[in-house]
């Protein structure tokens, strides 16, 4: 089976992976219980963690994502242009949104595919991290606006459930005192 020339070889050691997965996300759970009280008094330097957001690499598969669609490149291929041209710009000092065009077609040429000559603003706008949370508002995507959207919603229905809790709360105490009137009732008579 192939999918734009490229084998689907290496599924069997995904269907196996999730036993690793599920072990992860355990440990994930028990080790995030610790920064409970640190992410809650945590202070952001908004202007900082964009800058240094822009110079990383973390939209880097949106990238890899247009070489697909746009320029029919496979899956395999586009991941290995993108990982070769993110190392070529660390190994040079190079941060994201200083990247080129050129620098893409290079690793492309390295890796023997065609060079997809996309611009250098191509380049920099798929691996803008604004321009990311832009094009990712889909439902549950990261959008800020998607993310504040769903987060209103969890918000409302804990509310909705912690008041179903106080009532029931309220009725197991008005039914305790009931029964314990009960017995005393007995016990008397």
């Amino acid at each position: 089976v192939s999918m734009k020339g490229e084998p689907h070889s290496d599924m069997l050691p995904i269907y196996e992976a999730y036993r690793g997965a599920l072990r992860a996300l355990c440990h994930l759970e028990m080790g995030l219980g610790f920064f409970t009280g640190l992410v809650r008094e945590l202070e952001l330097d908004a202007p900082k963690l964009l800058k240094l957001t822009r110079e990383g690499f973390g939209a880097a598969p949106d990238l890899a994502i247009r070489l697909i669609r746009d320029h029919g490149y496979g899956a395999r291929r586009a991941h290995r242009t993108c990982a070769t041209f993110v190392r070529y710009a660390r190994e040079r000092g190079t941060p994201a949104n200083q990247t080129t065009g050129a620098l893409l077609d290079e690793a492309a040429t390295f890796l023997d595919y065609p060079a997809p000559h996309l611009s250098t603003d191509d380049v920099r706008d798929a691996l803008d991290p604004v321009a990311f949370l832009e094009r990712h508002n889909n439902l549950g995507d990261p959008a800020p606006a998607e993310t504040q959207r769903l987060a209103d919603i969890r918000r409302k229905r804990l509310e909705q459930a912690a008041a179903r809790h106080d009532l029931r709360a309220q009725n197991v105490q008005n039914v305790s005192c009931v029964l314990s009137e009960a017995i005393e009732a007995i016990r008397n008579a």
